[in-house]
């Protein structure tokens, strides 16, 4: 994992978010093929720990997953 995957780990997890379960490798090349972009390296060592609930739901609509990407 990256050092700021980790530091931003560290964070989220002193934070008041409810973090929810990481993505595995195969759902995050879905979630690229499906939306047409790349993580960059520290977001997906980071998605693969922990996705912060709130946030992103990836696996929801897909509109509004676009829409909270536009």
């Amino acid at each position: 994992m990256s050092p700021v995957a980790d530091l931003a780990i560290r964070i989220l997890r002193r934070s008041r978010l409810h973090l929810g379960r990481g993505l595995t490798d195969a759902q995050i090349v879905e979630i690229q093929a499906a939306y047409g972009f790349t993580f960059n390296r520290d977001h997906a060592d980071v998605l693969r720990q922990v996705t912060p609930v709130g946030w992103v739901d990836w696996f929801g609509d897909e509109q509004a997953v676009r829409d909270s990407l536009a």
